[in-house]
């Protein structure tokens, strides 16, 4: 991710786990009342029938099991940010392996990019082979092939970022263009 849109990242994150939290207080807390409720039907605090008596507790202890279960599944979990795609040339790659960065994330390439690869960095990324159509890369007929081919890919996947050492500009067709040492 670039550095600006960390921060943003991060609140949705804080945002969706707060409201996680609030569902796991709501949920717990509801168990709770209603174990109370199940405390007063036994003292006949609460006057309830004695045929329908058994099987309402019952059915109010399923209850609090299945809220509290939600409830405590919700507090122990974590909410995860959403993961971009990531597009990259050959040079691109080359230098996000360099710089030790993405390594467990998939990176797709265009298949033109994927055969000026050396062996051994393609061997160390996490790379999908993607094939663009014609019709997509003759969009881009304004700079080299390879890099035709890989702004045609992320046009295609709707990828958030084209990663390449090659300078074209910041942003191209919504895609932001960004050099492998400026990516976290």
């Amino acid at each position: 991710m670039i550095v600006d849109e960390l921060e943003v990242a991060l609140d949705r994150l804080i945002r969706d786990a707060k409201r996680r939290d609030t569902i796991a207080a709501v949920l717990i807390a509801t168990s709770f009342f209603m174990f109370g409720i199940v405390a007063l039907l036994l003292l006949d605090v609460i006057v309830v029938p004695d045929t329908i008596k058994g099987s309402l507790i019952m059915a109010i202890l399923l209850l609090i099991w299945i809220f509290m279960a939600i409830g405590i599944y919700f507090l122990v979990s974590q909410p995860l940010p959403k993961t971009f795609r990531i597009v990259a040339d050959s040079s691109g790659v080359v230098g996000v392996i360099n710089n030790r960065k993405f390594t467990n994330e998939k990176i797709y390439v265009p298949e033109s990019s994927f055969r000026n690869l050396p062996p051994n960095v393609a061997i160390k990324a996490n790379l999908e082979v993607v094939r663009p159509p014609e019709s997509e890369v003759a969009r881009f007929r304004g700079v080299d092939r390879e890099l035709a081919e890989a702004l045609a890919v992320a046009s295609i996947l709707k990828a958030k970022y084209l990663i390449t050492q090659k300078k074209i500009g910041n942003k191209v067709n919504g895609v932001k263009i960004v050099n492998p040492n400026k990516i976290l």
